[in-house]
């Protein structure tokens, strides 16, 4: 009851009080049953709308719509320039994971997520001689630190040189082993527990 108390005061008073810029509001979400029509709507300052959303997951705490509407309420954009302390931004993340919580996803959502991506000439081939020229132009007159320089000095190119090599002699070790011993990856896996999972599943994709 008091943070519903809160929370109508506030709507009457910028109801009297008409701010000069904001955000509209619906006074009684639409969620629960509210309309679009021009008694339901308030224009709120940025800050007292925030404020408004997280009163209204306090009154109705069971609601996953308003966690997620607060959640929402920290997206940053170039219609939307917010900002927002840290406490008021963890609170927003907290409301978006318990809205999340217990939601079975369909099954061709989590297809979707397994696939691989579809273009990943990014991170794996070169790149094309005019994208390098950009990038080079792009840092053309930059001071770098100390911790550049080392990362492009040629002992530490050797050094990254050896490192790829010797990750491609376990990788096809691996690979040639798994093909001969002709076990499921599960077992495999618990055959070389030194190897982290997630790397031996990199070893053997496409196997």
């Amino acid at each position: 009851m008091h943070h519903m108390k809160r929370y109508m005061r506030l709507v009457e008073h910028y109801r009297e009080n008409i701010p000069t810029e904001g955000e509209y509001h619906h006074i009684i979400p639409k969620c629960l049953g509210g309309t679009n029509e021009k008694q339901n709507i308030v224009l709120l300052p940025y800050k007292a709308h925030f404020i408004c959303h997280l009163i209204l997951t306090k009154i109705y705490p069971e609601n996953r719509k308003l966690k997620h509407a607060l959640s929402m309420m920290c997206v940053v954009n170039k219609l939307q320039n917010r900002v927002f302390s840290s406490s008021q931004y963890e609170t927003a993340r907290k409301n978006r994971s318990d809205a999340l919580k217990g939601i079975p996803r369909d099954e061709s959502v989590k297809q979707k997520l397994r696939k691989p991506k579809a273009d990943t000439s990014n991170y794996r081939k070169s790149k094309s001689l005019s994208h390098r020229m950009n990038i080079g132009k792009a840092h053309k007159g930059k001071k770098h630190d100390w911790q550049y320089k080392i990362f492009e000095s040629s002992g530490y190119k050797e050094h990254q040189k050896k490192r790829t090599e010797n990750m491609l002699k376990t990788k096809n070790y691996h690979r040639q082993n798994f093909i001969q011993m002709n076990v499921s990856r599960k077992q495999y896996y618990t055959l070389y527990p030194e190897i982290a999972q997630p790397t031996m599943k990199r070893y053997l994709r496409g196997l």
